[in-house]
């Protein structure tokens, strides 16, 4: 990542989550009007206010790529409503580290695991994501489960600094991987994301792009 912060995993239509517009109606002129929001910054932000400010709320129903779905479910069958929870609380918090969104749906409990122990399940699967994804899991292409790195992976750090994890100490790497990865918004345009989509049964839809970055 010599030069600015490196991709994780890389932003495409196939990284798009879709989710339900429920608990409001909208006309079609509200629709475009919100879909015509267009602000310099916070865009996608600003959308999802304007959705809530009329009463709808935002149901995770699906991963649009199917094959980015079989890919998380193999990796844990939890993982594509872990995502969609990231996502919605980026939106509503405005923290993007994934270290403290993870934070923040452990104590919010989305997925409803037992919380009587403190076992981190919100932080083991992102963290099997993230290593995935470093090691050669790709969204739009189906995946074995095998690693691309054997011996140990190489960080080549803005200021230049070399750190190299060895596979003996996973548990470091996935650290390392944890507490600096990030989520950044791309292009809503190339990437087909944030409006309102009226489907032909008449519900509404809005897709979240799923992007991961290391600082």
């Amino acid at each position: 990542q010599l030069g600015g912060d490196s991709t994780l995993l890389n932003a495409s239509k196939s990284t798009n989550f879709n989710f339900k517009i429920e608990g409001a109606q909208f006309s079609d002129e509200e629709i475009n009007g919100i879909n015509s929001l267009n602000p310099k910054r916070n865009k996608v932000i600003d959308r999802v206010n304007a959705i809530k400010a009329k009463g709808g709320k935002l149901v995770f129903d699906r991963v649009d790529n199917p094959t980015f779905y079989n890919n998380l479910i193999m990796l844990d069958d939890g993982l594509p409503s872990v995502i969609a929870s990231l996502l919605l609380e980026q939106l509503n918090s405005g923290v993007s580290t994934l270290k403290e969104l993870v934070n923040r749906i452990t104590e919010i409990n989305p997925l409803g695991y037992d919380t009587r122990q403190p076992s981190p399940f919100y932080a083991y699967k992102v963290k099997h994501l993230l290593t995935s994804a470093a090691l050669g899991m790709m969204p739009a292409t189906a995946w074995d489960g095998r690693l691309d790195a054997n011996g140990g992976y190489l960080v080549v750090k803005g200021d230049g600094d070399i750190l190299c994890y060895h596979f003996y100490d996973r548990n470091r790497f996935e650290d390392y991987l944890f507490s600096n990865a990030y989520l950044e918004r791309s292009s809503t345009s190339r990437h087909n994301y944030a409006s309102i989509i009226k489907e032909e049964d008449g519900t509404l839809s809005f897709k979240i792009n799923f992007q991961v970055r290391l600082k």
